[in-house]
C-alpha cells in the first residue's frame, strides 16, 4: 500500500503563490499587516502563513487555540492583519 503523506513542507505551502504572497507568507519580523483588495487572496496568505510557522515548528498548533494568534478584518474584508507571537 502506498504511503499517504499527511503534512506540508514549506516547499508545498508556497507552491502556486506569486512573489508579494511568498513574501508575506515568508515574514518573519514583527507582525505583518496585509492591505489588499477583494479577491487578492489574503486568506489564503494567512491560512498559508499558519501552515508555513506550523512547518518550520516555530509555533505549536496547539498554540493557535490558546489564542496567540489575532485575526481581524475591516468591514468588507479589504484589510487583514494576523499577529503571531513566536
Amino acid at each position: 500500500m502506498p504511503s499517504i503523506k499527511t503534512y506540508a513542507t514549506p516547499k508545498d505551502i508556497l507552491e502556486g503563490l506569486n512573489v508579494d504572497q511568498e513574501e508575506a507568507v515568508r515574514h518573519d519580523k514583527g507582525p505583518l499587516l496585509i492591505i489588499a483588495g477583494a479577491g487578492t487572496g489574503k486568506t489564503t496568505v494567512i491560512t498559508r502563513r499558519i501552515a508555513y510557522i506550523i512547518s518550520l515548528k516555530l509555533i505549536a498548533i496547539d498554540s493557535i487555540l490558546s489564542g496567540l494568534i489575532k485575526i481581524s478584518f475591516s468591514y468588507g474584508g479589504k484589510i487583514g492583519c494576523i499577529n503571531f507571537k513566536v
